[in-house]
């Protein structure tokens, strides 16, 4: 780990990222490769006692990126580093909030970075600029998906509080291992009638009736209620 400390990642990786749009604008797939040191700091990411992930397929909804922005703005004004699980089109205001709060924010894209840089070039813009970090695989010709999901679930497992939305077979597997390694895993009374989240119980998983037992469970007290998808899955804390 010391010869990370030598390494200037962020401005290494802002400079790969410009490279990346030259590449994306001549018609190009492969992102050039960062430098050894700069690929593991930026794969290993920082591992935070303030950090929270929030999993979920169906996160955010396009149509409620003003309560998602007050959403991952209170998150980082109570000191939280906002951990987002995919790279998708409408997590863009999700991070807006909480850059406007000052937050810090990680993205574990689901697919190489070349791909992401093709399809999401301005989100990835805003979260650089702001100083937030995406984590992905570097060589998305080379790296199965399966590769990536196990890159990405490794990442996961590091963070303190993980908050699940969905409850496939994956995001289970993924949870029982992040209970193994010691993190708190929190899911909402309401979801307990997917199977998946029953066995997380049994696991060990946390059952809460509200986000403001979960943020208070970690010394914070925001007031708030929740909002539900349309199959009553916990979605985002409305301050």
């Amino acid at each position: 780990m010391d010869t990370l400390k030598s390494c200037n990642y962020r401005e290494c990786y802002k400079k790969q990222f410009a490279q990346g749009i030259s590449f994306i604008e001549k018609g190009e797939v492969n992102f050039p490769k960062l430098s050894d040191e700069c690929e593991v700091f930026m794969t290993l990411g920082n591992s935070c006692q303030s950090e929270i992930a929030f999993i979920g397929k169906d996160f955010p909804c396009d149509e409620d990126k003003n309560a998602i922005r007050t959403y991952t703005s209170e998150a980082c004004l109570n000191g939280y580093i906002v951990t987002l699980r995919s790279l998708f089109g409408s997590t863009y205001s999700a991070l807006n909030g909480a850059f406007i709060s000052g937050g810090r924010v990680r993205v574990i894209a689901d697919m190489g970075l070349s791909l992401a840089l093709k399809k999401y070039r301005y989100l990835i813009s805003s979260v650089l600029i702001n100083d937030g970090q995406i984590l992905s695989p570097f060589e998305p010709d080379i790296a199965s998906s399966r590769e990536t999901a196990r890159l990405c679930d490794s990442l996961i497992e590091s963070i303190p509080l993980i908050v699940f939305f969905s409850f496939t077979k994956r995001e289970y597997i993924l949870a029982c291992n992040a209970l193994d390694r010691g993190s708190d895993i929190v899911i909402h009374r309401n979801a307990l009638k997917y199977k998946y989240a029953r066995r997380l119980v049994v696991e060990g998983a946390i059952v809460t009736d509200s986000f403001s037992d979960l943020l208070i469970r970690c010394g914070k007290t925001p007031n708030g209620y929740l909002y539900f998808d349309k199959d009553k899955n916990p979605l985002f804390l409305k301050i």
